[in-house]
């Protein structure tokens, strides 16, 4: 193979396309795909077009540098992932990362690792996690609350994490390059679980794991005990300043995962009967039906998880853009419900807001809300203006321009 032959094979195994299934969407026969992956023929840029708008990929995907080996690829799946699955996401690993990789040459800006050392890191029984967890976390200076972007978090300290688009049985996967950890996780699930994988991933990179101990076992517990340290889960209650109710669940030190709760300021009143061991949080930030079982005053505390849900509900995050940008972008004219896990939604978002004005408080205007936005980004310095436009009046395709600070010239 040629370099444009390993990239048209490339570029097929990332869209989970046969030879006959591209050769039919690229007009030539199944044959004619062989050999320009063979590179018995060199296809014309025409060809290519096509083989691009088939794949997905842009023309100088086939041309770029960037060759990327992933070595000791290490998957996580909830079900075993049959060949074909993994060439496809191999494919779209491969082709974030050299992505990810010429930017990073372009910025000049490569970081070093930050993990501790392996020695530093062994695993005799798994009651020797939480103090691995507490000390990756003091290293990284990361305290003992929620990490608020744990993606960020990995890539300060060295550690590349990608959002590929895969089957839904995918979780996550880590490899090596050039020596160096990087994760690709799945982008299309729920961000609690996202985040578990994330953390679990962190774990098999990490941990020097008596072999006598089940691997998986104890990276799920490093993924627990890194999101959510042992000391607890608190819920405070204020009234003018003052700490007017304290309650916490506590992980009790030990193997097996057991748990108390404590209460400041309100004593909680123990039931009579057999006692059954406590789980848990809930989804990081609830307290577990047993409690109210536990106690006889304790059924209060399901209201807290119901206003944490609530609170949930309340909050949009317009994250960091981490799909790849495009020169066009599609809207049909709907309201999406978000701009997407990672940020796929945002020209439409900014689209179907067009008609809305936002006052920024005080006697301020109202402005439109895409004047906002540029108005925000900057004054973070990043872009000096944008602009959305359609094609043509009889298409449905937009079209992105950003002007940078102190450039006189529009780039798509």
């Amino acid at each position: 193979m040629n370099q444009v032959g390993e990239r048209i094979h490339a570029a097929r195994k990332g869209a989970g396309l046969s030879l006959r299934a591209l050769g039919d969407l690229a007009g030539v026969s199944q044959t004619a795909i062989s050999k320009y992956e063979k590179g018995e023929i060199i296809p014309d840029s025409g060809m290519l077009i096509k083989i691009g708008n088939a794949t997905n990929t842009s023309l100088d995907y086939f041309f770029r540098q960037n060759n990327v080996e992933l070595s000791q690829a290490s998957y996580r799946c909830r079900k075993s992932l049959n060949k074909k699955s993994q060439s496809l996401i191999h494919a779209r690993t491969v082709d974030w990362l050299e992505r990810y990789l010429e930017i990073e040459h372009i910025s000049n800006e490569k970081i070093e690792i930050n993990l501790p050392g392996k020695e530093n890191c062994y695993v005799d029984s798994l009651k020797d996690i939480e103090s691995i967890a507490i000390m990756i976390r003091k290293q990284w200076n990361l305290g003992l609350d929620p990490i608020d972007n744990l993606i960020d978090s990995f890539e300060m300290h060295g550690i590349k994490v990608g959002l590929i688009d895969a089957d839904k049985k995918f979780d996550a996967l880590t490899f090596r390059h050039e020596n160096n950890p990087v994760i690709a996780v799945a982008k299309n699930i729920p961000g609690d679980r996202q985040r578990f994988n994330l953390a679990h991933e962190l774990g098999h990179i990490i941990l020097n794991i008596n072999p006598k101990l089940d691997e998986e076992k104890a990276a799920n517990r490093f993924a627990g005990a890194f999101l959510i340290p042992e000391e607890m889960m608190k819920y405070e209650l204020l009234d003018s300043g003052k700490l007017s109710l304290s309650v916490a669940l506590n992980r009790k030190p030990g193997i097996r995962p057991e748990y108390t709760v404590e209460s400041e300021k309100y004593p909680l009143v123990r039931k009579t009967g057999r006692s059954w061991s406590l789980k848990g949080a809930v989804r990081f930030y609830g307290f577990p039906d047993e409690v109210a079982v536990h106690y006889q005053n304790a059924d209060f505390v399901q209201e807290f998880n119901l206003q944490q849900e609530i609170l949930f509900r309340s909050l949009w995050y317009i994250g960091p853009l981490r799909t790849k940008a495009e020169r066009l972008y599609s809207w049909t004219g709907m309201e999406p419900e978000s701009v997407g896990f990672a940020g796929e939604n945002t020209i439409a978002a900014l689209l179907a807001a067009r008609r809305r004005k936002i006052s920024l408080g005080g006697r301020s205007r109202a402005k439109p809300f895409e004047e906002i936005i540029a108005m925000k980004l900057k004054q973070m310095n990043l872009i000096e203006e944008f602009t959305v436009n359609r094609i043509s009046e009889q298409r449905q395709e937009y079209e992105v321009k950003v002007r940078t600070k102190g450039s006189i010239d529009w780039v798509d």
